[in-house]
């Protein structure tokens, strides 16, 4: 099969873009997963598009605490919090955050004012909150404890991803339930897709992974489609890079954000 067109693509580092492309495919009838294997990318020209990404997706809308955080450099909080402001079309001097947010689709520099009235309470106690961590203070945000002690859809995915791996290579389906939510659709396949692949000596790495599109279903549901790049080795010695798209649900429970079912990506 051939194809023709112009995808999304993320590289390695901080670049995103879209670009054109011709690939050739083959069927792998032998795949435990079926469909096609990528054989070669006959070209690929590269038009680098501006990032919509942003850093904190909800910090207009959600109170983040200090374990969310934790994961996060010095710098990264630095460009968070100015986040907050690139929101609100903050012209800045720095010319590291005007490259930086110059960048971003989404930001229109149209002030050099932006008081503290302009913010709402999310950002405010969110600015304060990042503000702590980089002076390296140890932060204290009751209110943002009560509001969400859970961690961002997409570090969920991340950690769900690795369980899963790390739950083939193993055969250990401990843990389970701090990824997904237990009982639910997706907890029951994942286990018996486990046993099945540990049984036949396959092993998985992770290569790759990010996430194309977020949809917020409700205030406790969102949809996420995922790109992820898996190399399997089977039983018999022979390998695949595996080329992968899912739509995942993911929901918002008092042990944060888990994953309840898995479908085709549209």
């Amino acid at each position: 099969i051939r194809l023709e067109g112009v995808a999304h693509y993320r590289s390695e580092g901080e670049d995103a873009g879209t670009g054109t492309f011709t690939i050739t495919m083959t069927q792998n009838p032998d795949s435990v997963w079926g469909g096609y294997t990528l054989k070669s990318i006959d070209s690929w020209v590269r038009e680098l598009k501006n990032d919509s990404s942003y850093i904190l997706w909800n910090s207009d809308s959600q109170y983040y605490t200090e374990d969310r955080l934790s994961y996060m450099c010095t710098y990264d909080l630095y460009l968070a919090r100015n986040e907050i402001y690139a929101r609100h079309g903050y012209i800045f001097d720095s010319l590291d955050l005007q490259e930086y947010f110059g960048g971003k689709t989404w930001y229109t520099p149209t002030t050099k004012d932006v008081p503290d009235s302009a913010l709402n309470d999310y950002e405010r106690a969110n600015i304060q909150l990042i503000l702590s961590l980089e002076n390296g203070e140890t932060a204290s945000s009751s209110e943002a404890e009560v509001q969400d002690n859970g961690e961002l859809p997409e570090s969920a995915f991340g950690e769900y991803l690795v369980f899963l791996v790390n739950a083939v290579n193993s055969g250990d389906y401990t843990g389970a339930e701090k990824v997904m939510l237990k009982g639910s659709p997706l907890y029951q396949e994942q286990e018996a897709l486990v046993e099945k692949l540990h049984s036949e000596n396959t092993t998985e790495e992770l290569k790759t992974w990010s996430i194309l599109d977020k949809e917020q279903i409700d205030d406790t549901h969102v949809r996420l489609i995922s790109d992820e790049v898996i190399l399997v080795t089977y039983g018999d010695g022979t390998s695949e890079t595996l080329y992968q798209s899912f739509a995942y649900t993911c929901e918002l429970t008092e042990d944060g954000w888990l994953f309840t079912s898995l479908s085709a990506a549209d």
